[in-house]
């Protein structure tokens, strides 16, 4: 709408220098009370017809935008490791898949088709979400399988560890912003609490889901951080998309963590996850998460 108003007004604007240098010449009243409001009709209908006569056809199902980025393939905490694209035309999908079929197989590309439904899913609290699309396994572990999907890790909400990591991340908040503010390349993380609406109305309780925003800064002025999300669930697309900035004050965080080249500080709530794994799968999550070195906890 504001771009429909803002080509009317320059349109309008023309018009009326030309009356001005080439039109009869009227009375003020007169220019004022009739040509003044007829030029902008005018310019609103030929916007309004120019957009109008800029349908799809028969045989098109966007006149714009008949493909769009749907979402990202991520190796923690932010290396894009994949593409999913959705398309308008199915039938234009089903040949992009096709002439990209090496891609597809490597799990670099998966082509989705808008209209087709995508199924709910249940979700609980979740430690992490991170996925890697296109990296081989190395012991059969389920962090090193590719993934489709982001890949979950589901944790009691009553978790007596967990709710210590919590607590832990929450009374550290003062480390967490003196990283924000250090030079260097740093990949500052947050992890926030989102109701799922949806899921909530349908079970007649709420449920939550945890999910990291990453490239986080700190608002000294107005005491508030703010992230980006860099993967979200398809439940949560109506309210949430990827690369979107969200800013949140320090007690909405649940968790905070810092990933420097490999060393991690902070990340409470994953080394509760890590330290329920086995020890044969503690290497693959390491390397899922992307981390050689978990630093010491900040006192």
């Amino acid at each position: 709408m504001l771009g429909i108003a803002a080509i009317t007004a320059l349109i309008a604007l023309m018009l009326g220098m030309c009356w001005l240098f080439y039109g009869p010449q009227l009375s003020e009243e007169t220019t004022i009370s009739l040509v003044a409001p007829t030029l902008v009709f005018l310019s609103l209908g030929t916007v309004l017809g120019f957009y109008a006569l800029r349908r799809p056809s028969a045989s098109q199902t966007s006149y714009y935008q008949p493909v769009k980025l749907k979402n990202t393939g991520h190796k923690w905490p932010a290396d894009i490791t994949g593409l999913e694209l959705a398309f308008t035309n199915r039938a234009y999908a089903e040949k992009f898949s096709e002439a990209n079929q090496a891609a597809v197989a490597a799990k670099k590309l998966k082509v989705a088709n808008i209209p087709a439904r995508i199924a709910n899913q249940n979700l609980s609290d979740i430690a992490i979400r991170a996925h890697d699309v296109s990296q081989p396994g190395h012991s059969g572990s389920k962090f090193d399988e590719p993934q489709d999907e982001p890949l979950f890790m589901a944790l009691s909400r009553s978790d007596p560890d967990m709710h210590a990591a919590h607590q832990l991340a929450a009374n550290t908040i003062a480390h967490f912003r003196a990283f924000i503010a250090r030079e260097g390349e740093y990949m500052c993380c947050a992890k926030l609490r989102f109701r799922d609406p949806d899921l909530s109305e349908e079970l007649g309780e709420d449920r939550f889901c945890f999910m990291w925003l990453n490239d986080v800064h700190y608002h000294e002025k107005e005491n508030v951080f703010s992230g980006v999300f860099f993967e979200v669930p398809p439940e949560f697309t109506k309210w949430h998309r990827v690369g979107q900035r969200l800013t949140f004050d320090g007690d909405d965080m649940f968790d905070w963590m810092v990933h420097d080249d490999g060393r991690l500080h902070g990340a409470f709530t994953m080394r509760v996850a890590r330290q329920k794994l086995s020890e044969s799968e503690r290497a693959a999550y390491d390397r899922f998460v992307g981390a050689e070195v978990w630093e010491p906890l900040p006192s």
